[in-house]
């Protein structure tokens, strides 16, 4: 069978399209929410709007993923806040001890990757969700537009450290 080399591959957009959905998600995970006055999330769903405008997204579809990732990043916004009061109050506790426990800390942390794994495992199910919306031609014009943006930067993801998706 031959392959046309012109056109990306379904892997490829698959992973174009994981690549920048991830990125929009894990910086709303990270940066979103009040603590940054809000405006982190105006941003990253002007960066969804963006991608959605170069796959010729019907509102229909615009109106899909937004909810999904609008679910994810709430419930995420939650746990984290919870997460992080927790984990500082117990690191806290254990650094202030007059002994430092090192189980204890590595307990205090397997507990937290736990918990990071799964935000990780519902975003990336949520990612999955959003991408079915869309149909291959319209994550292949994401993933495209995504490898332009990155090689227009010179190779370097938004943070500035380079890297391939």
């Amino acid at each position: 069978m031959t392959r046309d080399h012109n056109r990306p591959s379904r892997r490829f957009a698959f992973l174009g399209l994981l690549a920048a959905l991830s990125v929009v998600a894990v910086s709303a995970f990270a940066f979103g929410g009040p603590r940054h006055g809000g405006r982190s999330g105006e941003f990253h769903e002007f960066m969804v709007n963006r991608m959605l405008d170069r796959a010729d997204a019907s509102d229909e579809q615009r109106d899909q993923i937004s909810a999904i990732l609008r679910s994810v990043h709430e419930q995420a916004e939650d746990e984290s806040e919870q997460g992080r009061e927790a984990l500082h109050a117990g690191a806290l506790e254990l650094l202030t001890a007059e002994v430092v426990d090192r189980d204890a800390l590595d307990a205090l942390r397997s507990e937290h990757q736990q918990h990071m794994d799964q935000k990780l495992d519902r975003m990336s199910d949520a990612l999955v969700e959003a991408a079915n919306v869309l149909s291959q031609d319209q994550r292949v014009a994401i993933a495209e537009a995504m490898r332009e943006h990155f090689e227009e930067r010179g190779g370097r993801h938004a943070g500035g450290h380079r890297g391939n998706f």
